[in-house]
């Protein structure tokens, strides 16, 4: 018996209809026929929360599936392959995020030593001012953000909270680069602290938006 046909036999052994299970679900009825057809797999949360609608262990419905005629891939096949497709995607998320910082980082950094070098105005304040903005303004708000989207990604698991060292660490580097002395315990508080309270809001409205969902 294959998973479609487990989830059809389960379903109707607990007396719901199609519709119940989609409105439960969040779905069309249209994907509930189309799963219990094995015209298409359902995605494994979908599958947990069956199992728990219908009353049926996992296992029962996981295991001594047969292969789909039209593609010959098991359902645990699926799962592994769609397992892949998303450790790719959140490594690759992870890179994009990291890699925005990195280059807004860099980009405040090249100006200061650069482009906004005290050598080339008359007026010293123009330097000094941009500086202030870049590192008590700019940087905070590229690390706020990032740290948002951090939080609210599902990749990242537990590391997240390990980012805060990351951030902190990178105030002071970018403290040290622009002034030339350093505030250790300041500079990488701060960058923490700002990654901190970034990931806390991220998680917090990423869970927020899968409660109503539910």
């Amino acid at each position: 018996m294959d998973i479609g046909d487990k989830l059809r036999t389960a379903r109707a052994a607990s007396g719901m209809t199609q519709e119940q299970v989609a409105e439960a679900l969040g779905v069309s009825r249209q994907t509930v026929s189309n799963w219990e057809n094995n015209r298409t797999y359902p995605d494994i949360v979908s599958v947990i929360r069956m199992s728990d609608l219908y009353a049926v262990s996992l296992d029962i419905l996981l295991k001594e599936e047969k292969v789909m005629a039209d593609n010959k891939t098991t359902y645990t096949d699926y799962l592994a392959e769609s397992t892949d497709t998303v450790r790719r995607g959140n490594s690759l998320e992870k890179v994009i995020e990291i890699g925005s910082y990195l280059v807004v980082w860099g980009l405040f950094l090249l100006l200061a030593l650069c482009c906004f070098h005290p050598d080339l105005y008359e007026t010293p304040e123009i330097p000094h001012r941009f500086r202030t903005i870049a590192f008590f303004f700019a940087l905070p708000a590229a690390t706020l953000i990032i740290s948002v989207l951090i939080g609210a990604s599902s990749g990242w698991g537990k590391r997240k909270w390990w980012m805060t060292v990351f951030f902190g660490g990178m105030f002071v580097l970018m403290q040290f680069s622009v002034t030339g002395s350093v505030h250790m315990i300041g500079g990488f508080a701060a960058g923490a602290a700002i990654s901190y309270i970034g990931i806390a809001a991220g998680q917090y409205f990423s869970r927020r938006t899968k409660a109503k969902k539910k």
